[in-house]
């Protein structure tokens, strides 16, 4: 029977997925992932639970809006959603896009977001399976 310590990812393969993502960034396509349920807020923010991980999560405007964006246009290039939020939110490019790429990280490796890279969708949860030899 596997322990639930035998399942956790190692500092080294945290990292390693982290900079795999960082590095790549640029050259990925982003997709929402539709098995979200969530629930907009007046604000802005989104209320989510994500099937995936079991997690209730509150979105804040930033990463809502990114959300959003790629459920009304899947496959959008990091340009792009970097462009969209600038235009939106009325702000410098240069200023908010390491936030931007923060908040992607932080989509993708919650579940909320999948990447498409060499024409495959990938999941956090495949990235992880592949570090754990699963």
């Amino acid at each position: 029977m596997n322990s639930q310590k035998g399942l956790e990812l190692t500092s080294e393969q945290i990292n390693k997925i982290r900079e795999y993502v960082q590095t790549n960034l640029k050259s990925f396509y982003f997709y929402p992932n539709t098995n979200l349920k969530y629930r907009i807020e007046k604000d802005g923010r989104i209320v989510c639970f994500s099937p995936l991980t079991g997690r209730i999560s509150v979105l804040n405007p930033t990463m809502a809006f990114i959300y959003l964006c790629l459920k009304e246009t899947p496959g959008l290039e990091f340009y792009k959603i970097v462009e969209n939020v600038v235009e939106n939110f009325n702000a410098e490019s240069q200023r908010i896009e390491k936030e931007i790429q923060n908040a992607i990280i932080w989509l993708f490796v919650n579940g909320y977001i999948n990447i498409k890279n060499d024409n495959t969708q990938i999941s956090f949860i495949q990235i992880v399976q592949k570090y754990l030899g699963g």
